[in-house]
């Protein structure tokens, strides 16, 4: 239930600090008053849009906190899941920059909007006027009476199976669309994987063809330069490695007389250095050999490599070896594709089985519930001042049709009047026989799903005097199981209340305000004649209060 609410710096309120009761409470005040700010507050801590108008004026951030007690409402999973810490007390914090931006935390941890709507959705129902419409809406009805039937986890399970034949079914369909294509292309892609295939290309043969190629290119080059070297160092008459032979023996002709070993190893290191490229560049040289048709042949083979590279827009042998194989493996997913097809309309055909199973379980337990639900509504209409009123449920089933919602189409039938045939309720009812079939249904919810909090935003607008109490009966039951609040201009349903807020606005210095404060039993009084008889409140407005509050305080009638 919804413990407390923070407001600070948000529209006309500069801060403002409410503390909710469990049971029914109702919230009144004259219009204009502010109500309607404080339930967008209370939107925007449950996830809805911001604007950074919202903010009051002059500052630059406004800041919406509210405290849930969730202990009894088996909410841990969540928890888990989004990987935050769990606290039977928890806050909901939400942040709002000037520039539009806002932030969202829950136990100071910073959490995505559509997380705090996930958590949201699981602690309070707002329930305004416009969302009377859902009434007219078909995924509405039918999940209606799925709650009411308890038909959650069977629901659950069926539509996991019919995902999972939506998957099976988009796999068959491709799987088609890629066969007659490919079939389509089949020699095409014959041709390209035979060519690739004749080329038997290696991995890495590119680089070390075109280095030989650079070699055999050049050979002539090379090997006369090599050649150059060769003589240079040791062939020519004159040639290096002779004249150091001669430099290392007049240094040892010196060194009789001086020290100079270190000398002498440098130059013999020099001459067995120079010794060696000698004997290594006559190595190279020998083993260059120039052939006509080993150029032919490497020329021939590069060509057609980067022919091949070219056509499929690639760089490397590697990748050309990479296309190959995947032509391969769809050559072979063509050859087999008769048996992959049989394959996925055996799990289609399984699958639907499965499906229409679950889906006929769902209806089942639909119909088991419809005759109930239909008596529940009518006879709480009833109690509401429609004396007259019919309402039925058809179940339209189509084992042939799966959808989402199995195998039903549910619409709600409805009839104020005598002798005015049931239609549909989009159809035929009023706004007010909407907000009594509304009320109606929630009621109901109420005791099926753990909500812990729903507020009822004026939804008995548009109704008064004996409908108004019964309507205010009928949320004073529903708070037995849970938090109530009810935000109303009508003193009976004022009056049901076990506690009572009064919005207001107050001038401080050169700004208005909107405040908020829980009444007094006198504060009570004096509320509650005022909305029996406007500003000028009389004695008789007073008792009349008093007794609307003394039956309020008493145990309700039947309905």
């Amino acid at each position: 239930m919804l413990k407390s609410l923070t407001i600070q710096n948000f529209v006309l309120i500069k801060h403002l600090d409410i503390d909710f009761e469990k049971g029914f409470t109702a919230i009144t005040g004259e219009t204009g008053s502010g109500k309607s700010i404080i339930m967008g507050a209370l939107g925007l801590v449950l996830g809805q849009r911001v604007d950074s108008k919202m903010i009051f004026e002059g500052e630059d951030k406004c800041v919406i906190e509210a405290c849930f007690d969730i202990e009894k409402y088996n909410l841990k999973p969540f928890f888990e899941e989004e990987d935050l810490d769990y606290d039977p007390q928890t806050i909901i914090r939400r942040e709002i920059m000037l520039n539009g931006k806002s932030r969202a935390f829950i136990n100071d941890t910073p959490i995505s909007l559509q997380s705090l709507k996930k958590l949201s959705d699981n602690l309070i129902d707002i329930h305004s006027q416009h969302q009377n419409l859902l009434l007219s809406n078909p995924q509405f009805q039918i999940d209606f009476l799925d709650l009411y039937a308890n038909n959650v986890a069977v629901k659950k399970a069926y539509f996991e199976s019919y995902k999972e034949l939506k998957a099976i079914e988009k796999r068959l369909s491709d799987l088609q669309k890629d066969i007659e294509k490919d079939q389509k292309e089949t020699d095409y892609l014959s041709f390209q994987f035979q060519q690739l295939s004749d080329a038997k290309l290696q991995e890495g043969e590119q680089n070390q063809i075109e280095e030989e190629l650079k070699i055999l290119s050049n050979a002539e080059l090379i090997k006369s330069q090599f050649s150059t070297v060769e003589s240079l160092l040791e062939n020519d008459e004159v040639n290096v490695l002779s004249m150091l032979r001669s430099s290392m023996k007049s240094m040892s002709e010196v060194s009789k007389y001086i020290e100079i070993d270190a000398l002498n190893d440098r130059l013999n290191s020099a001459f067995l250095e120079l010794q060696d490229i000698a004997h290594e560049v006559a190595s190279k040289n020998e083993r260059i050999e120039f052939s006509n048709e080993r150029l032919d042949f490497l020329n021939e083979r590069i060509n057609l490599i980067y022919e091949l590279e070219h056509k499929h827009q690639v760089g490397t042998v590697e990748d050309l070896i990479a296309i190959r194989n995947g032509l391969n493996e769809r050559l072979q997913a063509i050859s087999s594709s008769d048996e992959l097809l049989e394959s996925l309309r055996k799990d289609l055909a399984d699958q639907k089985k499965e499906s229409v199973e679950l889906a006929k379980k769902l209806s089942k337990i639909r119909i088991e519930n419809v005759s109930s639900l239909e008596s529940k509504i009518k006879d709480t209409l009833v109690f509401l001042g429609m004396p007259n009123v019919e309402f039925k449920i058809n179940i339209k089933t189509n084992v042939e049709m799966l959808t989402e919602n199995g195998i039903d189409e549910v619409v709600f039938m409805f009839s104020a009047n005598k002798n005015v045939s049931l239609q549909p309720i989009a159809n035929i009812a009023s706004g007010g026989e909407m907000a009594r079939l509304m009320l109606t249904i929630k009621s109901l919810l109420s005791e099926k799903r753990s909500l812990p909090t729903i507020i009822f935003d004026e939804v008995d607008t548009g109704v008064s005097g004996e409908i108004a109490d019964k309507m205010a009966t009928i949320m004073r039951r529903m708070g037995e199981n849970m938090q109530v609040i009810a935000i109303t201009h009508l003193p009976q349903v004022a009056s049901k209340g076990q506690h009572q807020y009064k919005v207001y606005k107050k001038d401080i210095e050169n700004r208005t305000e909107t405040s908020i404060v829980k009444l007094t039993e006198d504060e009570r009084v004096e509320e509650i004649a005022y909305l029996l008889s406007g500003a000028s409140v009389k004695e008789i407005a007073i008792q009349n209060a008093k007794e609307l509050l003394k039956i309020g305080g008493r145990e309700d009638e039947e309905y």
